[in-house]
């Protein structure tokens, strides 16, 4: 697809600063063919194809070299960049880049990524790209069609609405864009300084300086240890926000992670449009709330009132947690599972209520054992409060291996917390040491 310019429906705003390089502005770069690749991958974010002229496919290393060695990196007398930076980066062969509005700040995504080792020995992927030692920016692209600015130009379209939408990445930004929402991008969600302990990114303050609302568009995390940091980012723009314009009103915007872990996603897969991106807006602490009860999940059903053993296809992971209504078949299911297990297998099941413990034990398989009891006909297969869970009645010895199943868990996890557990130290001391040394099998 070759890309021509359009002066009737386009507006173009080339980079403010005087000492653009050449490679940035080029009618060569500007024009060329998408590859088939990369045009899949924009549909799939839902980027209007009138904006696909922003991200410019490179074919070679030597492009990428271009937009990647801008910053104030070592060189040699002759200016030549030194072999550690092309050593570097001498695997990065094709991709796309997207340059931004005032800036040569670029974010480039290679077709074949580059690769490090962590400090816990895991081998991580560095997905995009950014000029090495150059200053960070926000996303903002340069071209933009009339039937999204409207007779703004692009700055003016940026930064004069009074409801902002700050995202993460090119990608996600186009799709948002394509929504005809003012929204800019930030390279991660913590780049918001011009390097490490530098100021606030210029554009950003300038972008948010006037706003009323600012909704903040970041994943729906698909994963638990995904959480923290996310609330970490929410915390610490919010405050930077608030710094910058006291009476600014930040949202989050918020939906169910199974419709999509980006707004990309979840735009591109028909779950969010304009209107429901709007409505899903949150206030700060509302949407806080959302976030710590949008637990993401293995498997999601649907279309049905009662569980099944069926259903459950994952019972011999570390750690399986079962939400849905009452009267679903929640205990049943599990029930059944334990009943499949060898008979060397330990069962414990702690509970909070004396006649809930009584009504588990003969679904589960297990003995209710009260406080009074020392021993029981089922060795090791045990329904009890969570009152008698002291080393007298349950030694963690003695539970090498065993599966864990807690029922009407925030319940219980209010009870213990709720200052009437009595002993509540030594009790949570003796689940401590079974769960973490002994509970080698699966917790339910």
């Amino acid at each position: 697809m070759l890309i021509q310019d359009s002066s009737d429906n386009l507006n173009i705003n080339q980079s403010n600063n005087t000492s653009v390089p050449h490679h940035c502005v080029t009618p060569e770069k500007e024009g060329r063919f998408f590859r088939t690749k990369h045009e899949t991958e924009f549909q799939a974010s839902a980027i209007h194809p009138d904006l696909w002229e922003n991200f410019i496919t490179l074919e070679t290393n030597k492009d990428v070299l271009d937009y990647l060695l801008i910053g104030d990196i070592e060189r040699l007398n002759a200016g030549r960049v030194t072999k550690k930076w092309l050593d570097k980066y001498a695997g990065l062969e094709s991709g796309w880049v997207v340059e931004t509005l005032g800036s040569d700040f670029v974010q480039f995504k290679p077709d074949k990524p580059r690769t490090y080792t962590d400090a816990e020995g895991k081998e991580r992927v560095i997905k995009y790209e950014s000029p090495a030692k150059y200053p960070t920016d926000i996303i903002r692209l340069r071209r933009l069609p009339r039937w999204i600015t409207g007779e703004k130009s692009v700055e003016d379209f940026y930064n004069h609405p009074e409801q902002g939408w700050i995202c993460e990445g090119a990608k996600k930004l186009g799709g948002l864009l394509s929504l005809g929402l003012p929204a800019i991008a930030l390279g991660g969600i913590f780049n918001t300084h011009v390097g490490k302990g530098g100021e606030v990114i210029p554009a950003l303050v300038e972008y948010i300086r006037h706003k009323k609302v600012i909704n903040l568009v970041f994943d729906a995390p698909d994963k638990l240890s995904q959480h923290s940091a996310l609330e970490n980012s929410y915390r610490k723009l919010k405050n930077l926000i608030r710094e910058i314009n006291p009476t600014c009103e930040v949202r989050i915007c918020c939906w169910e992670w199974w419709k999509g872990k980006g707004v990309d996603d979840a735009i591109a897969s028909g779950h969010l449009d304009k209107a429901s991106l709007l409505k899903s807006a949150l206030p700060y602490y509302e949407a806080l709330i959302h976030l710590n009860g949008n637990l993401p999940c293995q498997k999601r059903i649907t279309g049905k009132r009662y569980l099944t053993l069926q259903d459950i296809d994952n019972f011999e992971d570390k750690y399986i947690a079962l939400k849905a209504g009452k009267d679903s078949g929640k205990t049943t299911v599990t029930g059944s599972y334990l009943r499949y297990l060898a008979a060397t297998v330990p069962i414990l099941n702690p509970t909070h209520r004396i006649k809930l413990g009584q009504q588990l034990a003969p679904r589960l398989g297990t003995q209710y054992l009260n406080g009074r009891q020392k021993t029981t006909d089922l060795k090791n297969r045990v329904t009890l409060c969570i009152n008698s869970m002291n080393v007298e009645n349950v030694d963690p010895a003695d539970y090498l291996g065993c599966v864990i199943f807690l029922d009407e868990v925030v319940q219980l996890c209010d009870f213990i917390f709720s200052g009437t557990l009595k002993k509540a130290g030594e009790l949570l001391k003796n689940f401590q040491v079974l769960f973490r040394t002994y509970a080698t099998g699966t917790f339910i």
